[in-house]
């Protein structure tokens, strides 16, 4: 769990691990999911989730990771508390690529995506994320 009370740099720090872990360059990747709101020190995160390119996914594989299928038929490989994935929701990397967020050399979704994201998702726990981002959002310049 990491999040409130870790600043940013610690949470990359955390991500840089992961991604060495599975031979990954930073530039192959962007952290997805809530992930984002745990480095801008919003709320803890229990799970990283990293979208990299296929072809990246596909290397990994090969390592010898095994490979998961979510119901809509991409693949995803889980690492502990690390989930590596080649689409989310219906999106690839270089859909999330051109308004990423950089924190610690680092990319993250951006917060608009993820708003949008978690306003279809329509949780309970995403409700209060949607009023985290809106607040950030009008509190800082993004």
């Amino acid at each position: 769990m990491f999040g409130k009370g870790y600043n940013s740099h610690m949470i990359t720090n955390i991500i840089k691990q992961r991604l060495a872990t599975l031979k990954i360059d930073s530039a192959e990747a962007i952290i997805v999911g809530s992930s984002a709101l745990a480095a801008l020190g919003l709320h803890k995160q229990s799970d990283i989730d990293i979208m990299v390119p296929r072809p990246t996914f596909q290397r990994v594989a090969s390592i010898g990771y095994a490979v998961s299928q979510y119901t809509d038929g991409s693949g995803q490989i889980v690492v502990g508390d690390t989930e590596l994935m080649h689409s989310f929701h219906g999106k690839v990397f270089d859909d999330y690529l051109p308004q990423a967020m950089l924190i610690d050399g680092i990319r993250f979704m951006s917060l608009t995506d993820m708003r949008a994201w978690k306003q279809v998702q329509n949780r309970p726990k995403d409700w209060r994320d949607i009023e985290l981002i809106d607040d950030y959002l009008r509190n800082h310049s993004c």
